[in-house]
């Protein structure tokens, strides 16, 4: 990219396996980059690629005109922004793009800090894992000021194909929750449906060939065949963080007066799998889990 967007500053706080992927399209577009994670050891691959590491969350945002922030937990994210030395406190005015998967009310409390701090903030979680990251394939779900998000967008573009403007500040993350909570009862459902199979004498890999080529498949179904046919271990997000969001889903739902008997029967069967060692997989392996349970059940009646 040679375009004049190309030469405004942009930041990144938080460089995990997400972070960097997403890092690695926005340097390779040709944005000047600017990184800033808590364990400063986790910048140095990305100064390797070209990125400036800034000393601090404040350093960041003085320093550039529009920061991403991909920061696990609803703690870490309010210190990132209202701590000591937090984004808010930098001097220049920034734009702020927060992809991460938090609750609305606190998308909506950090954008009333970036308005009192003279900042603008925008809730933009991402539908995707690592590897649609790395072939810039996300969809960022945006909340917040559409004129900020238009002048965001070739930088967005960079690592999305699609990018969905959703309402104010928290109407992002609401939608994500409603898109997390299908899939979370889809593979649910597969599981349960595979345990018939199981039961019924049918192998796993031709059940997973007859869905895939079929409309039982969804969009992620290829990415998750080797998970399904376990031929991989590497998680694009694992069953431990999924019942941390399914939890937090649930409180939500209830906040809002609506009924959630089917994800509650889903975090059942995720907890089941954590207690028996399953919390590193892959949520895919929901579905293997729920397909030995349900056959299990088959074998002792």
């Amino acid at each position: 990219m040679h375009s004049q967007e190309s030469h405004v500053q942009i930041g990144l706080a938080g460089t995990g396996r997400m972070g960097c992927a997403i890092a690695g399209r926005i340097l390779a577009a040709g944005f000047d980059l600017t990184v800033w994670n808590r364990s400063v050891d986790k910048c140095e691959l990305l100064r390797a690629q070209g990125a400036n590491v800034a000393s601090s969350p404040s350093a960041l945002a003085s320093e550039c005109s529009l920061v991403l922030t991909l920061v696990s937990g609803e703690q870490s994210n309010l210190a990132l922004y209202e701590g000591e030395g937090g984004l808010f406190s930098a001097r220049t005015t920034t734009s702020f793009f927060n992809l991460s998967t938090l609750s609305p009310q606190v998308m909506r409390r950090l954008h009333r800090g970036a308005a009192a701090s003279g900042h603008a903030f925008i809730d933009a979680p991402v539908l995707g894992t690592v590897a649609p990251a790395e072939r810039g394939e996300l969809v960022i779900l945006a909340g917040g000021d559409a004129a900020a998000i238009a002048l965001a967008t070739p930088l967005l573009q960079c690592f999305s194909r699609k990018i969905v403007t959703t309402g104010e500040v928290g109407t992002g993350t609401a939608m994500k929750l409603v898109h997390n909570t299908v899939l979370t009862l889809y593979w649910h459902a597969v599981g349960e449906a595979m345990g018939y199979g199981a039961a019924s004498g049918l192998q796993t890999e031709d059940m997973v060939a007859v869905i895939g080529d079929s409309f039982a498949a969804i969009r992620q179904w290829p990415l998750k065949v080797p998970v399904l046919l376990e031929q991989t271990a590497s998680p694009g997000f694992d069953l431990r963080g999924l019942e941390a969001e399914i939890a937090a889903t649930e409180r939500l739902f209830d906040q809002a007066g609506v009924s959630h008997d089917m994800l509650s029967l889903a975090r059942g069967t995720v907890d089941a799998a954590i207690s028996k060692g399953w919390g590193d997989r892959d949520v895919a392996a929901l579905a293997l889990f729920g397909r030995d349970m349900a056959h299990l059940r088959t074998v002792k009646e």
